[in-house]
């Protein structure tokens, strides 16, 4: 484990919430290597990581979405309703609008591509630990979404993309009609 860190820098305290044994693996291997991020937990469920973050306390979980039992926006909301200073990214290939909108509801601060480079995860800890958003280039953020003609505001949703540091790398929904 590379444990260089820059002069006062805290390493970044990281639960890891993923049912894929493999990929939980690798992404466990991609933090700890990376100097400044410690993973103190890494667990299968949405169940475990709402259950063992009280005696972890981690300054970042980096949590699944579709897990069996319960999910990652479920096990997100319960965590954050339990601590309302939880820095939840959430971790998906399920990068639709609707999920990332469920996702920031709940109490989410960004948003992980897992079909991105695995570094996006180690950018997502330090930028939440930090207290900005991190949502992963590609993911469809916008303060408002259309359906059926109608515009549904979620202001919510638009203040984290613009405290975002990636935030014009984002396409808009209308950007990503075009």
């Amino acid at each position: 484990m590379n444990t260089e860190k820059g002069q006062g820098e805290q390493s970044v305290r990281v639960m890891l919430v993923e049912d894929e044994m493999s990929l939980r693996s690798i992404a466990r291997c991609v933090l700890d290597d990376t100097g400044g991020v410690e993973v103190v937990a890494d667990l299968p469920t949405g169940e475990a990581a709402f259950e063992l973050y009280p005696e972890v306390q981690p300054d970042v979980v980096l949590m699944d979405i579709h897990m069996p039992g319960e999910g990652g926006i479920s096990a997100t909301g319960r965590i954050v309703a339990r601590d309302a200073s939880a820095r939840v990214v959430i971790w998906s290939s399920d990068t639709s609008e609707d999920m990332v909108r469920q996702a920031v509801d709940v109490g989410a601060v960004g948003f992980v591509d897992k079909l991105g480079p695995f570094e996006d995860l180690v950018h997502a800890a330090r930028r939440a630990h930090m207290g900005d958003a991190f949502f992963s280039p590609g993911v469809l953020v916008s303060g408002t979404m259309e359906n059926g003609g109608e515009a549904h505001s979620f202001p919510k949703l638009e203040s984290l993309r613009r405290s975002s540091p990636t935030r014009d790398r984002f396409p808009t929904s209308r950007q990503k009609a075009a």
